[in-house]
């Protein structure tokens, strides 16, 4: 098998595990999806409506708000959106139902029904579970205020709704395929303040400027996440670390840090690539163990992407680095860099002056890191017996 055929094969694995990862990860999760009724129309409705019910199998609540990013002028136009918004409804109940017999929860706003509770109170995540009953229904939110029939815009249906149930995912299907930042690219991770500093610079114009907001209120009150996507992005965006829209988020969604018992698997997974081709000599699951307080780990939306080693012995004030492997999705976005930093960092707060390694075919790389030629003499005595009869390439940093 050539190198490009195993990255291929790494690669269709590695997404192949994280889909599962997230199906086991979301399940009983709360998600509202709100569609905009003009994007509805133009849509691949059927696949969109399969898609919706893909999740639904995976065990997740699903909660679909369909209303309008317009503000209606006149009596006219909000007739117009009212009959836009009923034959959405309808139709999305015939595709759900032909599809798997599938039924929808009709509810309106302020919610008679008892679905949802005082925005006071919030419904928490089993509460929602315990009213659904089962996953062959899901909820469809009328963008109608039922008690005088007013129409109400989509976002302020969606406010309602993330006041009223503890929810772990806001999804905004519309025309917009994401975020894009001042230099044009698409922003597919993003903290409420870095949208913030785009509306005000006038990056984010229109409707999109309305989702953006929701979207930071949404986080900001403790949603984890809110995507901004086009509907035939849903499941690309949902299961996928990297996504294909814009992902707003809180807390940590990159991070590097210690190893624990939950990070070996994917430890292994990363590893056995670059043991294949003969960057990272082979390791197996006792090693790991043994040395898992020694490894660092670099995990994206929970998943890890890189890892590295790094093996003190204080006696002789040397530390030693190894099984430093970066996903190959993201070779080129500096990780492997910020682990050695990661390590280095330690080790030198460890009391620690010298780094050493041997690199059986990446010493370039390693140069960049501030790295230089060293010889066997600058190992650990520990590691120094492993290598003693073979010529290895030694490469060593002064703390």
């Amino acid at each position: 098998m050539t190198s490009t055929e195993n990255q291929r094969k790494f690669k269709e694995l590695t997404h192949l595990r994280e889909a599962l990862g997230y199906i086991e990860r979301f399940k009983d999760d709360v998600f509202v999806i709100a569609i905009d009724i003009d994007c509805f129309i133009k849509c691949d409705q059927l696949t969109l409506i399969q898609d919706i019910m893909i999740l639904q199998t995976c065990g997740i609540h699903i909660l679909i708000v369909i209303g309008s990013l317009k503000h209606p002028k006149n009596k006219r136009e909000e007739e117009v959106l009212r009959e836009k918004i009923d034959e959405a409804k309808g139709r999305i109940a015939d595709l759900a139902y032909a599809i798997d017999n599938t039924t929808i929860n009709l509810l309106f706003l302020p919610d008679p029904l008892g679905y949802l509770k005082s925005p006071t109170s919030k419904m928490s995540r089993s509460q929602w579970s315990e009213r659904q009953h089962n996953h062959s229904s899901f909820t469809l939110i009328s963008c109608k205020n039922y008690e005088d029939n007013i129409l109400i815009s989509l976002t302020q249906a969606v406010e309602s709704v993330i006041k009223s149930i503890v929810i772990q995912k806001l999804i905004f299907l519309s025309e917009y395929t994401g975020i894009y930042g001042t230099n044009k690219t698409l922003l597919q991770q993003a903290h409420p303040n870095e949208i913030t500093e785009l509306i005000k610079d006038g990056c984010i114009t229109g409707t999109l400027i309305e989702i953006s907001e929701i979207a930071i209120k949404a986080v900001n009150d403790g949603i984890p996440r809110a995507h901004i996507i086009k509907p035939s992005n849903l499941l690309s965006e949902i299961f996928d670390k990297d996504g294909i829209g814009t992902m707003i988020y809180r807390g940590y969604y990159q991070e590097i840090r210690r190893a624990n018992k939950n990070d070996i698997s994917g430890i292994i997974d990363l590893l056995s690539h670059y043991t294949e081709i003969g960057l990272v000599r082979q390791i197996n699951l006792s090693g790991i163990q043994k040395k898992l307080q020694d490894f660092f780990v670099a995990t994206r939306d929970g998943r890890i992407i890189g890892c590295g080693c790094i093996e003190n012995f204080s006696q002789e004030n040397k530390g030693f680095i190894s099984s430093i492997a970066v996903n190959p999705d993201y070779i080129s976005q500096g990780i492997g860099s910020k682990i050695v930093a990661t390590i280095t960092e330690n080790a030198r707060k460890s009391g620690i002056e010298q780094l050493s390694l041997v690199s059986p075919k990446s010493s370039s790389w390693w140069l960049n890191q501030e790295f230089g030629p060293g010889n066997l003499e600058d190992l650990p005595e520990k590691i120094k017996t492993i290598y003693k009869n073979s010529l290895p390439t030694v490469l060593i940093k002064r703390l």
